[in-house]
């Protein structure tokens, strides 16, 4: 008999969180099937490699920060000048806070000040410096989803007490205006509540952490939870994801280190299940969308470790975020489809630019093949031969009928 409901040991006031167990363990299932063999992504040598590139782009891209991995790199390790200071900062805090986490301390409130002291320097404002207590924030903060909301002094006061009513019971006024907006803990229960989170953190007795895949869900878990408590004034949900991260990390689950990427690439989906839970307080949709997006995410990884190890040259950190890219496009691809992809991800460039920068690397090293120009040969001056044209990963590279291939459009 199904047992389709698992009450978590977490609530809010007042309110249980629960799952269903039965998908939950689906989900593990094909994720542990699949990490079997998988020995380089099982490795701390793995974690530091995707953490400082592929990871950092994503963490930064989910809160609209568009740096591909090269302007990153050039960041970090050569002092590059990016027009806005605070990006620039962002990135540099993030890449500090990844090396904390690394250090292997234990996750406590003492050392969650510090990360967040590490994320946050030189990007909180005055009234967010001066209302921080010892831990957490000392003043009620509205969390927008979608990012478009801007109120006043009196109209975060009104947004506030409309949405303490909870979901439904608030005038119908708010009903459309506040769809993807809530209101994070009450000040005075923020401490409660972290408390409670990293006692269940810490507390193995009913949700075991074992295997991988426990970690993993339970990763989630505390990612969700911290972003509905919204600790901080700013910064919540990259310090969410980080948490995440460095619980991973200490529990030796290196393959998952990956997830920020599987966000990044559907983000509508990402909040629209966040405010679901909130709203009904179940976690499965959450944590079903995360391991699913997560396999796929693996899949591309298997198959760019393949393609690189077998291509005409060494992949640069840069080859590697645009062959992410390709194995993110779904049906046919041109050089036309590349350079929008590329642009929705990463500051708009030239059609030429991005050929010159991103696709030509891969065509000289054999990753990529380039096929028949497309529709009337119309010209594009932006490519090789002034045409538009198809192209395809290189099969001498990989085999299209892997078994680890599962979920990805590869033609």
């Amino acid at each position: 008999m199904s047992n389709d409901r698992f009450e978590l040991p977490l609530s809010i006031n007042n309110q249980k969180f629960y799952l269903n167990p039965d998908e939950i363990a689906r989900r593990k299932e094909m994720l542990e099937k699949f990490i079997v063999g998988m020995y380089y992504m099982n490795s701390p040598k793995f974690a530091h490699k995707v953490l400082f590139t592929h990871e950092l782009q994503a963490n930064n891209t989910i809160e609209g920060y568009k740096d591909d991995v090269g302007t990153i790199y050039n960041a970090v390790f050569h002092n590059l000048n990016i027009s806005d200071p605070r990006r620039r900062l962002r990135i540099l805090n993030l890449y500090r806070a990844y090396i904390y986490i690394l250090k292997g301390k234990p996750i406590n409130r003492e050392t969650l000040k510090e990360l967040y002291t590490i994320l946050s320097e030189g990007l909180l404002d005055s009234y967010q410096s001066d209302n921080m207590g010892e831990y957490y924030r000392n003043d009620e903060v509205v969390i927008d989803l979608k990012g478009k909301l801007t109120l006043s002094e009196t109209e975060l006061q009104d947004a506030v007490d409309a949405l303490r009513k909870g979901v439904g019971d608030y005038e119908t006024q708010y009903k459309d205006r506040y769809k993807d907006v809530f209101v994070g803990a009450e000040v005075a229960k923020i401490e409660g509540y972290m408390n409670e989170l990293l006692n269940f953190m810490d507390d193995n007795s009913t949700f075991n952490t074992g295997a991988k895949t426990d970690a993993f869900v339970k990763s989630q878990i505390l990612h969700f939870f911290f972003v509905y408590i919204h600790p901080y004034f700013d910064l919540n949900g990259r310090t969410a994801r980080t948490v995440s991260m460095w619980y991973l990390l200490r529990n030796r689950a290196y393959p998952f280190i990956i997830f920020n990427r599987a966000i990044n690439l559907n983000q509508k989906k990402y909040y629209e299940s966040i405010r679901d839970v909130r709203v009904y307080h179940n976690m499965t949709a959450f944590l079903v969308y995360m391991m699913d997006n997560t396999l796929i995410e693996l899949e591309k990884e298997h198959l760019m470790e393949l393609i690189s190890y077998h291509s005409h040259g060494d992949l640069t950190s840069l080859d590697y975020q645009n062959l992410h890219y390709i194995l993110s496009m779904k049906g046919q691809k041109t050089y036309i489809d590349f350079c929008n992809y590329y642009n929705r991800y990463n500051e708009r460039r030239s059609m030429s630019e991005i050929f010159d920068m991103m696709l030509t690397p891969l065509l000289d090293k054999g990753v990529i093949i380039e096929g028949g120009a497309t529709g009337k040969n119309k010209e594009f001056s932006n490519f090789s031969d002034g045409r538009n044209h198809t192209f395809s990963l290189n099969e001498d590279f990989f085999n299209p009928d892997d078994p680890k291939i599962q979920h990805l459009v590869l033609k």
